[in-house]
């Protein structure tokens, strides 16, 4: 007999599709200037102050003419507007890269999974402000933490990892995905410099605690890969662990890059990063997924 109910999957997948239609319902994006001759959009979110229950939301609302099409079409206006004539003479919903219906849901499936949480580390605040705008947009559903050093990094990864420990499906640096600039030392040598006089009464004890903190992106980046080799390793033939995506970024990458990827970033970017298109969404998807020994299906 087959089951009267559904299964976890379709729930899930339910579930995703709903939130997905409230979202696009109730939210618009606005292209905002950057100051370095890009612009980012950023999610204008509408709220109603209703406080009714977000199944009764309109958006929710089916009768015979919804199909399937509606919920395939892109979120934001622009790429609508770009692909109208093409949908009136072609007829088939926009689905990126060709895929079909079924493998969107189940990357938007894979996406909430898989990243829920992403650690920035940039000495410069408006870096940290852009990415977080950028991710953000991308990735609405996600927790974006920022750092200013190696040092502090270190301080948010082990605080991620007691809120969202292994045992309870946590990444085992406590972020699903970790972005690293890689001139890190600079911004360090100048925040010592500015306190000197308290540098030289610093004990040794101090002094030995300093030299354990990661100079560099690259370094920062071989610490945590060398962890998380390490736990692998631990593992054996069992499940793989939840690894970190490393993210290694710079504006000097054809000086940089190689070391970024010799020290373990399973991707490299410059800077100003790429645009966080669907592309790039699901080139992140990809890669953190084969780091996981999980399957792709699409």
């Amino acid at each position: 007999e087959g089951s009267k109910w559904f299964t976890h999957e379709e729930l899930d997948s339910f579930k995703c599709e709903a939130i997905e239609r409230i979202r696009r319902r109730h939210a618009q994006q606005q292209l905002v200037p950057s100051g370095t001759g890009r612009v980012v959009p950023m999610q204008m979110v509408q709220r109603t102050g209703s406080g009714r229950a977000l199944f009764t939301d309109p958006a929710l609302g089916c009768n015979e003419e919804d199909n399937d099409d509606e919920d395939e079409a892109p979120a934001d206006t622009t790429r609508r507007a770009q692909i109208a004539p093409a949908a009136a003479t072609a007829g088939p919903s926009h689905v990126p890269f060709g895929l079909s219906a079924s493998d969107e849901r189940r990357i938007q499936r894979a996406l909430l999974s898989e990243i829920r949480n992403i650690l920035v580390v940039d000495p410069h605040d408006m870096l940290l402000k852009l990415f977080a705008k950028a991710l953000h947009a991308s990735f609405h559903h996600v927790i974006v933490t920022a750092a200013t050093s190696a040092e502090e990094a270190l301080r948010r990864i082990a605080a991620a990892k007691v809120v969202f420990p292994q045992s309870e499906g946590g990444a085992t640096h406590g972020f699903d995905i970790i972005i690293v600039e890689e001139r890190l030392q600079l911004f360090q040598r100048h925040r010592r410099g500015a306190g000197s006089n308290r540098r030289d009464q610093q004990t040794a004890g101090d002094d030995q605690k300093q030299r354990q903190i990661p100079a560099s992106g690259s370094a920062l980046i071989g610490q945590i890969t060398g962890e998380q080799q390490r736990t692998s390793e631990s593992v054996g033939n069992k499940k793989r662990p939840r690894c970190s995506l490393l993210v290694g970024v710079s504006a000097h990458i054809q000086l940089d890059g190689d070391k970024l990827s010799q020290a373990g970033a399973d991707l490299v970017w410059g800077k100003p990063p790429p645009p966080f298109d669907d592309e790039l969404k699901l080139k992140i998807l990809r890669a953190l997924l084969s780091k996981r020994g999980k399957p792709m299906y699409f």
